[in-house]
């Protein structure tokens, strides 16, 4: 999966972008793993279910932390603590389904 320039880490590509780069290549990069171009499906529902779900939530994560970088507004900001906290628990609980359950087979 792509990866784009993450602005709260402040590195160069990301104090080079606006917040409208930065947001279209975070939802680029969730669209982008939503459609499962890495892995393929699997035709098992509950796979591919997670698989997209990973990127869905990451993104969700990616958004938040945008908007904290970029954003003036202090009531979302101190939401997108909110969101990052409940995202990272619901991508734990995949990331643990999927090391458990997807069991990558011959076929795939």
């Amino acid at each position: 999966m792509a990866t784009y320039p993450n602005c709260c880490y402040k590195n160069k590509m990301a104090m080079m972008a606006t917040s409208t780069q930065v947001g279209e290549w975070a939802n680029l990069v969730m669209h982008e793993g939503m459609e499962l171009k890495a892995d393929g499906f699997s035709n098992k529902i509950d796979t591919d279910f997670v698989r997209g779900m990973l990127p869905h939530h990451q993104g969700a994560v990616d958004m938040a932390k945008i908007q904290k970088c970029y954003g003036k507004e202090n009531s979302l900001k101190k939401f997108n603590d909110w969101i990052i906290g409940h995202q990272n628990f619901e991508i734990d609980t995949v990331v643990a389904w999927q090391k458990k359950n997807d069991k990558p087979t011959m076929a795939e």
